[in-house]
């Protein structure tokens, strides 16, 4: 398996969605981590390198060799190489130096050498080649003796350093962006023989006679750090962001949070920069409109669940209906779903409607049932054919209600719920589903509808990690929220929340979420059309989620 030095620098991955908002309403809240990246990146630690001849950042791959990353980050965490110093710049075959090494001695005041204590050795994990960049465990002819020190590949080293040698030497990390200049810089430096162990010993700004301490490449810490900002502590990248037009949006960056917030009526562009540790940056543009505000008057009037469920799983879509009861039509789409190319679908899908505890009806066939083929087209939505095993009822609702589905065999299916009455009101005012969120086309997909004659202010939330303390196990522990119209543009995203809007949940009769996680939710005015809210996990996680609708008068 080859791995070399991750060259890439901050780079705009995706371009980001264009922003419209509304004068003195909430803000938009931004993911820059999905815009502004650093590509390639494939481990999840990341250490930082303090030298007196510069600073570079190594990326960790516990995935490969856990046993050595959690050795060296052990030294680190004990502070074990500050002040510590390159003992060793060798040359395996003449000419350039091949490695530069570390991690075995210190440097006391006065002029002191010591050997850094050592912890318990570590086995071999040859899973990686030693490529340039690579950062290796040093080790005697014992192949299961690595403690301490540590040696970065400055050339290729994969067939000298091989399993053919003695069993081979563990990578366990690489030289991060551009940070092979230093690297590369501290094995340039002339090398002398200072004495066994320090044969070849790198130093600066000697002339000759006695070695002492501003000649050793020094050390100077060694930290653990983040790749992206979180607010607290180092990160290799570092986001800011300006607007053009503060009178009209102001943006504010917090960790890889960006919060664009409403001012006046005008547009803005909001200009987003990452830069790294050795100062290559990537720049992104957001343009932002900001109006007196979409006319509100909107309501809901349909909402769906569509997602993929284990054979004992129950789908639960709770919805809420506010000012009397209503009508509504409910249906559990399976086999009905099969004419639009969808694969994979439930068998024979079983409807029960539930007030609290209590079941008020269930339908498992809905039989070509004429009165329920009239409410099909009177809602507008599609027809089902007579002799399908798929799932529908009519029925008066007020207050707050679930519609659970079971079904044989698992698969997809489509939960609906439609006001099947007239007038304004009383309205559908929230709804919710909770599902184990999958890749690909397995994530949680929620789809509603606002009608006119005006648009709809609405909070939309995508809680993994806070279900966790209502008892739920395996929970989605960092969901990505992402707002589609009826033409697949992406109207909005949030990943992790913000706590401007805890206000807001308070007043829509939402749970709190706890402050810092990173469960999703965000708040939007939509005109009137068709939506989709779609909950996927970062990085492609999977787990329990529960995404909410929420009405917001």
């Amino acid at each position: 398996m080859s791995l070399r030095a991750q060259s890439s620098v901050p780079t705009l991955v995706q371009p980001f969605p264009a922003q419209t908002l509304v004068a003195g309403g909430t803000g938009a809240t931004i993911d820059l981590r999905q815009h502004l990246a650093v590509p390639g990146v494939l481990g999840r630690e990341f250490v930082q390198f303090e030298t007196v001849v510069g600073r570079f950042n190594v990326e960790l791959r516990d995935d490969v060799a856990p046993r050595h990353v959690a050795n060296f980050l052990a030294y680190v965490q004990a502070n074990t190489y500050a002040n510590t110093f390159l003992h060793r710049a060798a040359s395996f075959e003449g000419g350039p130096v091949s490695i530069v090494q570390g991690g075995g001695y210190g440097l006391r005041v006065p002029f002191e050498i010591f050997t850094i204590q050592k912890r318990p050795p570590v086995a071999l994990e040859y899973n990686l080649a030693n490529a340039r960049g690579t950062l290796a465990a040093a080790r005697t002819s014992d192949i299961n003796s690595a403690t301490s020190e540590w040696f970065f590949n400055v050339r290729d080293n994969s067939t000298i350093l091989n399993q053919n040698n003695g069993g081979g030497y563990s990578v366990f990390g690489r030289v991060m962006g551009t940070g092979m200049t230093v690297v590369d810089a501290m094995a340039a430096l002339p090398r002398v023989n200072a004495g066994s162990p320090f044969t070849e010993l790198p130093v600066r700004n000697f002339t000759g006679g006695t070695v002492s301490e501003p000649n050793l490449v020094i050390i100077t810490a060694v930290r653990r750090i983040d790749l992206y900002p979180t607010g607290a502590g180092t990160s290799a990248v570092q986001y800011s962001a300006e607007s053009s037009a503060t009178s009209v949006a102001t943006a504010t960056v917090s960790g890889s949070s960006l919060v664009v917030s409403p001012v006046g009526n005008g547009t803005a562009t909001i200009t987003v920069r990452a830069v790294d540790t050795y100062g290559n940056a990537a720049t992104g543009a957001i343009a932002v409109e900001v109006t007196g505000g979409i006319a509100l008057g909107g309501r809901l009037n349909n909402l769906s669940v569509r997602t993929a469920m284990a054979a004992s799983q129950t789908l639960i879509m709770g919805f809420s209906v506010q000012g009397g009861a209503k009508p509504v039509l409910l249906r559990a789409v399976g086999p009905g779903l099969a004419p639009f190319g969808v694969g994979g679908t439930m068998t024979d899908p079983r409807l029960a409607l539930f007030r609290d505890a209590t079941q008020l009806e269930v339908n498992d066939n809905w039989g070509g049932s004429a009165a329920l083929s009239t409410a099909f087209s009177g809602v507008g939505a599609f027809a089902l054919p007579p002799a399908s095993l798929d799932a529908a009822l009519l029925r008066a609702v007020d207050g707050g209600h679930t519609a659970q589905v079971t079904g044989t065999g698992g698969g997809v299916v489509l939960v609906e719920a439609y006001d099947a009455g007239t007038g304004e009101t009383p309205r559908f005012v929230n709804v919710s589903a909770r599902n184990r969120v999958g890749t690909g086309d397995d994530i949680l997909i929620a789809g509603f509808n606002v009608a006119g004659p005006g648009g709809l202010r609405l909070l939309v939330r995508a809680v993994g990690p806070k279900l966790a303390s209502f008892g739920v196990g395996g929970v989605l522990t960092d969901p990505k929220l992402e707002i589609y119209n009826s033409q697949g543009v992406k109207v909005t995203e949030n990943d992790n929340w913000s706590a401007a809007l805890a206000a807001t949940f308070q007043a829509v009769g939402a749970f709190a979420l706890d402050a810092g996680s990173l469960d999703a939710a965000l708040l939007t005015v939509l005109p009137p059309g068709s939506y989709t809210a779609q909950v996927s996990g970062l990085g492609g996680g999977t787990g329990e989620a529960l995404v909410e609708i929420y009405e917001v008068r």
